[in-house]
């Protein structure tokens, strides 16, 4: 279970909260820049946290180290070809 309480990046997003059940396939929607891809990258640890706690299980993100952060996250960035080049979108 991932619990989100009180996340606010200064990109986008303002006091979420939200719990994601274990074993669901979640999907996120919006405009752009309404802080889909700000959400999902400070969910996995990529964006520091301004204000909040992301929690896997009962283990906040914040304390976690990089051993404990693999056991619960994985992330794939989308990749695009562009005029035979690859590019790694973050």
């Amino acid at each position: 279970m991932i619990r989100i309480e009180k996340l606010t990046q200064s990109y986008c997003l303002n006091d979420i909260n939200c719990t994601l059940p274990s074993g669901k396939l979640i999907g996120i929607m919006g405009a752009n820049g309404a802080g889909k891809s700000t959400l999902l990258k400070t969910i996995a640890g990529i964006f520091p946290l301004k204000q909040g706690e992301v929690w896997f299980d009962d283990q906040p993100l914040s304390k976690m180290n990089a051993t404990e952060k693999s056991q619960y996250i994985a992330y794939l960035a989308q990749i695009r070809k562009f005029i035979g080049i690859y590019l790694f979108m973050m």
